[in-house]
């Protein structure tokens, strides 16, 4: 059963809601994805009455024998008194969310109550975690009722005080949850379960900065498979091809498919590995209060970004990119501070003059953000450890141009003529050149975009390179032109490290909450 809430007499509307219901449906009911009987689905939209909402569910939950689905899709409201967990609907009053609105503890009854084995609720709304969250009802009898019932399953799309993020078209959770019963998990196995949702949907949400998922689960309900795992089939048939290379038709980005699928798979592998492990140290981020023992989990936090570039970059070269991380247009200043939270001497790299009005378009922030972070990596280990780094943004024509300036080593002549062809038309990566993966990274980023860029001597130095990155229109959007009697302050150069959480936040995700 689907519920959503986008149109309400009250509270703002939210006209991502209804797509997000009608998406999920069709993915749920989908015979080449989770493959549920259609005419098992009910879905409700822009419900009034809390009552019937409840005794719907009560019915879908009397019917259910095998597994019971419930979302819930709409704003989410705290009662004042008692911080109790409101699902808002059409005629809802904020002030008073305890009328015309859904109790979360009704809905919880409802669905416990049913004689399915399996119970999965499933709620994108703001306060969402308090669902997720045994210590916020205060019903102790409640809630140890609830344990003790087999396969029972809370996912919501944020933390007990967290707004969600509503998106522009879809919303952000639930556009994440179709994405990845979609595209799969590289190196999970053959079934989507619950728990590796939950684990893919915490990494893909923390690499946008966007709220993160809870859970509340009993025994083994994180085992109940949702949908089976697409790129598990893919994988059998990139191994069946190593073993049978003349069986391969695409022409492989390496010297033989053998290669080729080896890549592929351990690169997969490793990222798969990488996001689990970034996902337990947010969470024990949260959990330390320790100051001493929560530094040391920032630098081992920043050392998994790090892998989780390089396992990025492995995929890049094999010319089978793990699927983009989508974002709202960022400043062009957040995507150079996030590029330099993912280099491991971050402390080196200082901001020279940036235009503050520079926005990145959506589709080209994550392979910026990475495109930078290899640049700065090549600046930082070719130059002395004394020396900084700095980087410069302007706005050129319609477009953009970032400049990274270091005072290292020098490139001769030949060389820089080499790597500047190699940066215009990415060459096929074989394995050999390995010392200049980095450079055919940011050769394979610039083309997908159109960006262009360039080596050459930092005019200003005896020594050092100056890697100048040129923007393409198409990837720089609302740009606010300065005002005409002057020129609008750059920000001023700095060295501030990241965050602590060794990933600089990219804003931009500004769609209104849920």
């Amino acid at each position: 059963m689907l519920i959503g809430a986008s149109h309400y007499s009250t509270l703002p509307s939210l006209p991502s809601v209804r797509r997000s219901v009608n998406e999920l449906t069709a993915v749920l009911t989908d015979p080449q994805v989770c493959g549920l009987p259609a005419h098992s689905c009910t879905v409700v939209h822009d419900p009034s009455d809390g009552n019937a909402v409840g005794r719907a569910v009560g019915t879908a939950a009397a019917e259910a024998t095998d597994m019971l689905l419930v979302y819930y899709a709409g704003h989410g409201l705290v009662g004042l008194r008692r911080n109790q967990l409101y699902l808002t609907l059409k005629d809802t009053d904020p002030e008073r969310p305890a009328f015309h609105s859904l109790a979360y503890e009704v809905l919880r009854e409802e669905v416990l109550n049913g004689p399915a084995r399996n119970r999965v609720v499933i709620l994108d709304s703001c306060f969402s975690g308090r669902a997720a969250n045994p210590l916020m009802s205060g019903d102790t009898g409640t809630i140890l009722g609830q344990i003790d019932i087999e396969g029972a399953y809370v996912l919501t799309a944020t933390a007990a005080n967290e707004a969600a993020s509503a998106g522009e078209v879809i919303t952000e959770f639930t556009g994440e949850l179709i994405q990845v019963l979609r595209r799969g998990v590289p190196s999970v196995g053959q079934l989507l379960t619950l728990d590796i949702l939950y684990g893919q949907l915490q990494a893909r949400m923390k690499a946008r900065n966007l709220p993160q998922p809870r859970r509340l689960k009993t025994n083994n309900s994180g085992n109940l498979a949702l949908a089976p795992n697409p790129l598990h089939s893919e994988l059998i048939d990139e191994i069946q091809q190593s073993r049978n290379p003349a069986s391969s038709s695409p022409e492989p980005n390496l010297d033989t498919p053998a290669a080729e699928s080896s890549f592929v798979y351990f690169a997969r592998r490793s990222q798969t590995l990488v996001d689990r492990l970034i996902s337990d140290l947010d969470q024990l981020e949260r959990d330390e209060d320790d100051p001493a023992r929560l530094s040391r989990l920032f630098v081992l936090d920043h050392t998994a970004s790090r892998m989780r570039r390089s396992n990025e970059s492995a995929l890049i070269l094999a010319g089978t990119p793990s699927p983009p991380r989508l974002h709202n247009p960022a400043l062009a200043i957040d995507v150079i501070r996030a590029a330099q939270a993912e280099t491991e001497q971050y402390g080196r790299i200082e901001l020279g003059e940036v235009d503050n009005y520079i926005e990145i378009a959506g589709h080209a922030v994550s392979d910026m953000i990475h495109l930078l972070a290899e640049l700065y990596e090549n600046a930082t280990n070719f130059s002395p450890p004394s020396l900084m780094v700095t980087v410069t943004a302007q706005q050129l024509g319609l477009g953009a141009e970032l400049q990274v300036i270091d005072s290292g080593i020098d490139i001769g002549a030949e060389q820089l003529i080499k790597l500047n062809r190699q940066l215009s038309a990415p060459p096929k990566f074989t394995g050999s050149g390995i010392r200049q993966m980095g450079l055919l990274v940011v050769a394979q980023l610039a083309a997908r975009h159109g960006i262009t860029v360039q080596l050459s001597k930092t005019p200003s130095s005896k020594f050092g390179t100056l890697a100048t990155v040129s923007l393409p229109p198409t990837t720089v959007v609302n740009r606010r032109p300065p005002p005409t009697f002057r020129r609008r302050p750059p920000i001023p150069p700095t060295t501030t490290p990241p965050t602590a959480r060794g990933q600089a936040r990219v804003p931009g995700q500004g769609s209104a909450g849920l």
